[in-house]
């Protein structure tokens, strides 16, 4: 095993082909991180041809002082990679998507000497931007929806301008279809996951004695889930979720089978609760969604008049946004020769939290990573960003795509932030909570 590495942080660092690493909170992830840099750099790799991504400027100055560190303690003094990690590109997604931009502007869309409005500048510009625009619009928009929600909504959509584009583009006589296929995906996901499974199994396997109200509920439970089975999900959703195990006694039941069963109910219960607070088990189509079919091509038309608006006075004074400099990275990356500038220069990937990565980033990073070694780090219970449409689900995904391309997924599950006592504690406690996403 590497020197302080415990063992599934040394299988994570010693993979030899891409690998996906699920990281509670305290696990040291960055610890792993570090010595997986180490690694490729043993392996031939000089720190030029590694991106390291994370998405804090704190993270990432965290990050390049960590791999310093351990590359000037396990290298040679006169070793080339101790002096070229200082610039290396390790650095937040926006440095990333800046570097695009500034090195092809012209492939980007975007003035070689543009500069970036902070989050705060940012936000005021936008603000004013926008109110002034809304003055311009039809008032047939205003007489179907009122002003503060026009507003809010175009403030939305101007956030993320490259899904934006692909609802738009997806007509409404398609979305019985898609809301139909979503539904389906989220109640596979619910139903067969191994910890539904094995609460369904004891359900139907520990029984008690007739008359006894917990082996009420258990029958009660069986009912829902044989209306699943049948297709029935707004009612089998229902009836669990309205499970209750007050009452019935230990006495009607094998020994330990009044608990066991106890637990089993309550799992498939909170899972019920947890997958319809969602709204995508019971997705469907309703009376809203015949008004926003009929309103789209207005609000499609004030969308585009005010994103064209808001380009021409950024470009009049060569700014960018955050968002902007991911889609005009993104725009770049659409060109076959920075494409294969990058693929040349690059031939490893390293993503820490992924879990935070929206649509537009996760675009750039499957541009990027099609031809090099990855390494993604992330955990679905610490995605904190949705409010800038970042998607735990785009970590899932890439799992299974390491998987699919014959890269491992390492679990680091022992923490260094907590003793056992407390540990012991909050795993009883959040085990049927998180479900499958418990560690």
């Amino acid at each position: 095993m590497a020197e302080g590495l415990r063992p599934a942080q040394a299988r994570a660092v010693k993979a030899p082909g891409s690998v996906a690493v699920v990281a509670g909170a305290g696990t040291g992830k960055t610890h792993m991180l570090a010595h997986r840099y180490l690694k490729h750099v043993r392996d031939g790799l000089d720190p030029l041809e590694i991106v390291a991504v994370t998405f804090t400027e704190r993270a990432a100055a965290e990050l390049r002082s960590r791999i310093r560190a351990l590359l000037n303690a396990e290298l040679p003094a006169g070793a080339r990679a101790r002096l070229t990690v200082e610039s290396a590109q390790i650095s937040t997604m926006h440095a990333l998507a800046q570097r695009i931009c500034k090195e092809f502007p012209e492939q980007a869309g975007v003035a070689p000497d543009f500069t970036i409005l902070d989050d705060l500048e940012g936000g005021i510009w936008l603000t004013e931007r926008i109110e002034s625009a809304l003055g311009d619009l039809p008032s047939a928009l205003f007489d179907a929806v009122p002003y503060q929600s026009v507003r809010a909504a175009l403030r939305a959509l101007l956030a993320d301008p490259i899904t934006t584009d692909d609802a738009f583009a997806r007509p409404p006589d398609g979305w019985g279809d898609m809301v139909n296929e979503a539904a389906a995906a989220a109640r596979a996901e619910l139903t067969q996951s191994p910890s539904w499974q094995a609460a369904a199994d004891t359900v139907r396997s520990v029984m008690g004695a007739d008359g006894d109200r917990r082996e009420t509920t258990r029958r009660e439970a069986i009912g829902a889930l044989e209306l699943l089975e049948r297709g029935d999900f707004g009612a089998g959703l229902a009836q669990l979720a309205a499970l209750s195990l007050v009452g019935g006694s230990k006495r009607a039941f094998p020994e330990g089978g009044f608990s066991v069963l106890g637990e089993a109910i309550k799992a498939l219960r909170e899972a019920t609760r947890g997958a319809l607070a969602t709204g995508l088990v019971d997705l469907a189509l309703g009376e809203a969604d015949d008004g926003l079919a009929a309103l789209l091509p207005l609000l499609q038309g004030a969308y585009m008049a005010i994103r064209a608006r808001l380009e021409a006075e950024k470009n009049a004074r060569r700014v960018l946004d955050f968002s902007d400099l991911e889609v005009h990275a993104l725009r770049a990356l659409t060109d076959a020769a920075v494409v294969d500038h990058y693929r040349a220069r690059w031939r490893t990937l390293m993503v820490d939290e992924f879990q935070d990565t929206n649509a537009v980033q996760e675009k750039i990073l499957d541009v990027l990573a099609a031809t090099m070694t990855v390494t993604v780090v992330g955990d679905e219970k610490q995605s904190i960003y949705g409010f800038r449409g970042a998607s735990s689900h785009v970590f899932d995904r890439y799992r299974a795509r390491v998987v699919a391309d014959g890269g491992d997924v390492v679990v680091l599950s022992e923490t260094f932030r907590s003793h056992a006592g407390l540990t012991a504690d909050l795993n009883a406690t959040f085990a049927h909570v998180l479900g499958d996403a418990h560690q």
